[in-house]
């Protein structure tokens, strides 16, 4: 039984998942629910925050995250809560995004993958 709930579990990620917990990023979120939170995973298809506002399964979202100091805050419009973890998390899913919005979640999603690549103690490369 465990197998077929594992397997199960393995087909619906869609996206590689990068984690932020060792550098958490700020996020902010309006829509029908608002508050601030912390991002720790994130991927093309969504991402995890932590807040203390839990918003309603399947309530829309718009996420605000600042993921370099020099850049603006990379905006997300439509995302839905897909979960929540009581007093804890919510997961959001990307619905659609915007072509800008996809140019740069793709960077932020390279130089974390590139940072990962890295060996510890090297700088990764610019991308």
């Amino acid at each position: 039984m465990d197998v077929v709930v594992f397997s199960v579990l393995m087909l619906a990620r869609q996206h590689d998942r990068f984690s932020t917990c060792f550098d958490p990023i700020p996020i902010s979120f309006s829509g029908e629910a608002q508050g601030v939170g912390t991002l720790y995973d994130i991927s093309y298809g969504g991402c995890k925050v932590e807040s203390g506002t839990l918003p309603p399964i399947g309530a829309s979202v718009t996420l605000r995250l600042r993921v370099a100091q020099a850049e603006q805050p990379l905006v997300i419009q439509a995302g839905a809560v897909a979960w929540t973890a009581p007093k804890k998390y919510f997961g959001v899913k990307f619905i659609t995004l915007q072509p800008h919005e996809e140019r740069a979640l793709s960077r932020y999603l390279d130089s974390l993958n590139q940072a990962f690549l890295t060996p510890p103690g090297e700088q990764p490369e610019p991308s």
